[in-house]
């Protein structure tokens, strides 16, 4: 998982959770529902990125969007496309993306499926 950040000429940032890929397409069920349960991890933790940014003199005045951590806003970012960090292992970030879509994919087919009229002891 990753956080693009893109930083506009008049002060404007903004940052988006997605998964990583190199190519470009759209998330699966299973990325899907990785990437939420990210988004929620990250949402619970921007207060303690706002007050980092606020050390640094980064100041956020007014939001313009702060949407829900929700699977239509599920994206995967293509790595592929950006600049890279000099000496950053493109080809090992592209492994841990595709390593993390299969780790998500098999959570997804580990879940037992029961009855509303029982409940699950594991």
């Amino acid at each position: 998982t990753a956080v693009n950040v893109t930083y506009a000429p008049d002060g404007q940032i903004s940052m988006e959770l997605g998964g990583i890929t190199g190519e470009d397409r759209l998330p699966t069920e299973a990325e899907t529902a990785h990437l939420v349960q990210e988004m929620e991890t990250f949402c619970g933790e921007f207060a303690e990125f706002e007050r980092r940014m606020r050390e640094r003199g980064i100041l956020v005045g007014s939001r313009i969007a702060l949407l829900p951590p929700e699977a239509a806003y599920a994206a995967m970012i293509n790595v592929t496309e950006y600049e890279v960090a000099e000496g950053a292992d493109l080809q090992a970030l592209l492994r841990e993306g595709a390593a993390a879509g299969k780790r998500a994919a098999g959570k997804r087919q580990e879940r037992k499926v029961v009855p509303q009229d029982m409940h699950r002891e594991d």
